[in-house]
């Protein structure tokens, strides 16, 4: 006198059931730990607050490549991405990246008594198509 459960009827290991909980918890567990912010930057291309519009048109112009998470500190996050002009310092030692936590990539500063964007996101297409011709350059 064998008594089945309904995942034995249905074919199922009895465990189904105890293994989609589990999976369930777990997925929970694993996203409150991993509460990605809501506001993070685009992939694409971006000018520093310290751009000179006046000057070459990849002057403090850099790619956000992608979002990383600190794997030892719950909830920290940054920004990778890398210079799109000669002088900067990563690009000199090496063609390094740069990262920077993101609140402070996202954050508002102050330039000549105004509150602007850290970074800006580039959107003049003439502009990303030059900056496209320069990454290749630089990174290829």
């Amino acid at each position: 006198n064998e008594m089945y459960t309904p995942q034995q009827e249905r074919g199922q290991s009895p465990c189904v059931g105890q293994e989609v909980l589990f999976l369930e918890a777990f997925s929970y567990w694993y996203n409150e730990r991993m509460k990605v912010p809501a506001q993070i930057p685009e992939k694409g291309f971006y000018y520093h607050y310290k751009h000179d519009s006046k000057g070459s048109i990849n002057n403090y112009a850099y790619e956000v490549l992608n979002i990383g998470h600190h794997t030892e500190e719950e909830n920290t996050f940054f920004v990778l991405y890398r210079p799109l002009y000669e002088d900067a310092h990563v690009y000199k030692e090496g063609g390094y990246y740069d990262v920077r936590p993101l609140g402070m990539f996202m954050e508002q500063v102050v330039k000549n008594g105004v509150s602007i964007p850290r970074f800006q996101k580039i959107t003049d297409s003439a502009v990303i198509a030059k900056l496209e011709e320069i990454k290749i350059k630089m990174y290829a």
